[in-house]
């Protein structure tokens, strides 16, 4: 009996885990979860927001059916993008500080919008 009891939780939990990445992320749940990501890497920049003298912003810029990306304007100038799949969830960025060069370089950002999502 305690062999079913085992069996069945890890069954539940692999349904669990396969639910996860059928849900269609938003354009709100994105930008949100993109917040989120930047709270929790800069810890300062939500109080940084909250005083409104720092340019910092953030803006949808495109959505599709496969992907969405958010533009990040950095207090220090630079722009970053955040490119989601809106299928896996997975998340990359590219930045570009104008100040040093027009092009958009990827970053090593790479993260699951999933692990943000409040």
């Amino acid at each position: 009996m305690k062999k079913f009891y085992v069996l069945l939780l890890i069954c539940l939990f692999i349904s669990l885990i396969g639910c996860k990445n059928n849900k269609k992320i938003t354009d709100e749940v994105a930008l949100n979860s993109i917040k989120n990501y930047c709270y929790s890497v800069f810890p300062d920049l939500k109080s940084m927001i909250d005083l409104n003298e720092y340019g910092v912003n953030f803006e949808i810029i495109s959505s599709d059916d496969k992907e969405i990306v958010i533009l990040f304007k950095s207090y220090t100038g630079a722009i970053v993008k955040y490119y989601i799949d809106v299928k896996t969830g997975d998340t990359y960025a590219t930045e570009t500080v104008l100040a040093i060069s027009d092009k958009e370089m990827k970053t090593d950002e790479e993260f699951n919008i999933y692990d943000y999502i409040k």
